[in-house]
Formats: C-alpha cells, sequence, structure tokens
C-alpha cells in the first residue's frame, strides 16, 4: 500500500496526541481501580458493622478470601528484601502493586515512542527515512513528556482528592509521582537531542 507524505505527516501528528493521552487514559484506569477497591472495603465493613449477630464460626467468604490473598500475596508485600519500601541504589523500590503499576506505566511510555511510525519516499522536508525517524521521535517524546506533566503535579499534592478517593497514604502516590517525573525527564532529554541534531 503506497501512502503519501501528507497522510504520514497526519498520521504521526494524530497518533502523537493519541499516545499522549493514553498517559493520562492509565492513570484514571489506576485511580479508578484504587477507589472501586476503596469503595468495596468499605460496603464489606458496613456490612459486618450491620451484622449484630454472634457467629462462631470462622470461616471466611469467597470475597474475603480472595481479599486476603491478594493482600498477601500482591498489595502488601515487598518487590524483594524484606520491607515494604526497600531502599536500592539510588531509589526506593515500592510494594509489589505499586511497582507493577510503575512498570507498566515505564513499559507503555516506552511502546508509546517506539511504536507505529510511518516513514515514507519522496518527502521534501526529510528525504532520508532515518531524518524522518529522527523527526517523528523528537516530536513523540517531546508530546508523550508534556503529557506526562499534569500527572506530575497531581501525584505530587499533599492534600489531593485522590489520596482520600482511593485511600492510598502519601508514599503511594510520591512513588508515581517520582517515576513520572523520571520518565518524563528522560522523554524530554531525548527530545531535545534529537532537535539538537537535526539542526
Amino acid at each position: 500500500m503506497l501512502i503519501s507524505v501528507t497522510d504520514a505527516a497526519y498520521y504521526e501528528y494524530d497518533i502523537h496526541k493519541v499516545y499522549g493521552w493514553c498517559m493520562i487514559y492509565f492513570w484514571i484506569i489506576v485511580c479508578a481501580v484504587g477507589t472501586t477497591s476503596r469503595l468495596l472495603g468499605l460496603i464489606r465493613r458496613v456490612k459486618m458493622s450491620e451484622n449484630t449477630v454472634a457467629t462462631t464460626s470462622k470461616r471466611l467468604s469467597g470475597f474475603q478470601k480472595v481479599d486476603v490473598w491478594l493482600r498477601k500475596v500482591f498489595t502488601t508485600p515487598a518487590v524483594f528484601g524484606f520491607r515494604c519500601s526497600q531502599p536500592y541504589g539510588w531509589c526506593t523500590i515500592p510494594a509489589r502493586a505499586q511497582s507493577f503499576t510503575i512498570f507498566v506505566f515505564v513499559l507503555l511510555n516506552v511502546v508509546a515512542c517506539t511504536a507505529s511510525y510511518r516513514l515514507t519516499d519522496g518527502n521534501i522536508y526529510w528525504p532520508a527515512k532515518s531524518a524522518q525517524l529522527l523527526r517523528y521521535v523528537s516530536d513523540r517524546t517531546g508530546i508523550v513528556s508534556l503529557a506526562n506533566f499534569p500527572l506530575i503535579w497531581l501525584f505530587g499534592m499533599r492534600n489531593d482528592l485522590l489520596l482520600w478517593l482511593t485511600g492510598w497514604g502519601f508514599g503511594t502516590f510520591n512513588a508515581f509521582h517520582r517515576w513520572i517525573a523520571r520518565v518524563s525527564t528522560v522523554q524530554a532529554v531525548l527530545h531535545s537531542i534529537g532537535y539538537t541534531v537535526m539542526i
């Protein structure tokens, strides 16, 4: 299939914006999962407090078994070591659930900055495909980095509505804040290097 130069350029501009919005959608989903988890926990506590009949049975319901298993295996323990937040080199490794979320975010950023480039022959501005790729990578890293900036600010606040909605501590949001800032900084540096090489 032959792609025209203008179609490829418009495609790249559109896909840059899509990948930028993907970062925001990712964190909306993460916070929605946290809010839903907190809401389910509150409902469970209300139901337990309404249960005034004393029961001698210590058996857990299916939901409680899943909740206990998730806490024991995924949300509470450290990724490695013995403490929940383990210092390692120049950073602190958070608990498994936070580390998994951060890993998925970093992976999403890598994919967003390396996938879906359309290079064409006959481009009058950048005839070499390497120059086209450099331009598109520089543009995308800049746009995705810019999309991450509001998230840095949002997760860096101490008095945040999201803290209350999700029930997570400030340390959780601080870990997200730091990793978003690191990824965004690397993207901004790549953006700057790319444009410097082009000029």
